[in-house]
């Protein structure tokens, strides 16, 4: 079966979201996430077939979303961010639950740094509720 190299193909895209689901990854909207896909789809030379291509995005994206222990167990969808083009760092998570802190709903606290040298600015914390 052949596939396209497009993001923009519904084939292609479904392929990306499944993988990324594998990683608890999702590609989104944003233009780094974007450029993130395009790239590694501009990068592949292999066959134009769903095996091959599967194969070599699923070992792309193992090296690029990196996790330090456990990958994030998003409330909502995932929203992992990107810097300088890359997914950043998972480095873990802190649940909080609803009746303590003062919260409404449970809530998690996802902490990311860039990958290679940063400074502390650079880290980024996702808070999502349910």
């Amino acid at each position: 079966m052949s596939i396209s190299l497009s993001y923009e193909d519904p084939e292609t895209f479904r392929l990306i979201c499944k993988l990324c689901r594998k990683y608890h990854a999702y590609p989104g909207e944003d233009e780094d996430s974007k450029n993130f896909f395009y790239n590694l789809l501009s990068e592949y030379k292999g066959p134009l077939e769903k095996k091959s291509l599967t194969a070599y995005l699923d070992a792309e994206m193992a090296k690029a979303f990196i996790a330090y222990k456990k990958r994030p167990r998003w409330i909502q969808s995932g929203d992992w961010p990107f810097h300088n083009g890359k997914p950043m760092i998972f480095v873990g998570q802190i649940d909080i639950p609803g009746e303590v802190g003062g919260f409404h709903d449970d809530t998690s606290f996802y902490l990311f740094r860039p990958q290679g040298p940063f400074s502390d600015d650079e880290c980024v914390v996702i808070v999502q509720q349910y």
